[in-house]
């Protein structure tokens, strides 16, 4: 058993606007997956056959823009998705497992100082089981950054 995987990704300036992306694929590769890195979904048993483990494929890719208001505010607007596929029956046995999501997420920043960066940030999230019961959740956070 083999887990291995592609990745993509790029940047682009417009102005005082910046695009970026990423795309992610392959098998055994939870962990570079942002939703799907704490699931413990690298290797995982095949469910009907005892002391037998597979990898499963997934996916994910993120897209983005960024507007520089100036050398030290901006703002930034990102969209995701991630995906768990299914092999060897393993949605029939766990289907209360993550099977997609996604967000929405929206910041600013601000350097106040050489040393200090502040930000804050909305984020909207989307959840799918393989048993198709969604789930969505809500969170503000805000930060402060000191450099010594």
């Amino acid at each position: 058993m083999t887990g291995w995987g592609i990745q993509a990704s790029g940047t682009a300036r417009l102005g005082n606007f910046q695009l970026y992306g990423q795309y992610t694929y392959g098998k055994g590769i939870a962990q570079y997956l942002n939703d799907i890195s704490n699931l413990n979904v690298d290797i995982v048993p095949v469910a009907d056959e005892s002391g037998r483990m597979q990898v499963l494929p997934m996916k994910g890719w993120y897209a983005g823009l960024q507007y520089n208001f100036s050398k030290r505010v901006f703002a930034s607007a990102t969209y995701s998705r991630s995906r768990l596929f299914t092999e060897d029956c393993y949605a029939h046995f766990y289907e209360t497992q993550y099977k997609k999501g996604q967000y929405l997420v929206a910041n600013v920043f601000w350097n106040i100082s050489h040393n200090l960066q502040v930000g804050a940030e909305y984020l909207h999230g989307w959840r799918e089981n393989f048993n198709d019961v969604n789930r969505e959740a809500n969170r503000i956070n805000l930060s402060a950054q000191y450099n010594f």
